[in-house]
């Protein structure tokens, strides 16, 4: 889904998404706090971006901030989730945050059995 990329790659992924809002890159801009020149600049591949202008995207996009510096290789990228766990995000998407609570909570529960019963080995 998501792979490390470039800056000219990045700078495609950047146009790809202000696209999808169908935002100018003043619009983007605006969202941001960034100049216009340097989104422009970033767009074409041909600036850097800055720990500060990834922020300002992230923000801007609504992703988390660890998910841009993957895509830039300032953070090493996050090994992929199987199926099942992908399933688990989707579906906390569609429900209460209440509800999510009660399921990471859960969750721990079951961690924490697992750490202290280590010849209990968790179904797959």
């Amino acid at each position: 889904m998501f792979f490390t990329m470039n800056k000219i790659e990045f700078g495609i992924w950047v146009r790809q998404e202000r696209e999808k809002k169908n935002w100018s890159q003043a619009d983007l801009a605006r969202e941001s706090g960034l100049y216009r020149s340097l989104i422009n600049n970033i767009e074409n591949g041909v600036s850097e971006s800055s720990p500060k202008t990834l922020k300002a995207l992230a923000h801007a996009f609504d992703y988390p901030l660890d998910l841009l510096y993957e895509f830039v290789n300032l953070l090493p990228k996050k090994k992929e989730l199987s199926a099942i766990k992908r399933k688990l995000a989707q579906v906390a998407e569609d429900v209460p945050d209440s509800d999510v609570e009660i399921a990471i909570a859960l969750l721990e529960q079951r961690k924490e059995f697992y750490k202290k019963h280590p010849s209990i080995k968790p179904a797959k």
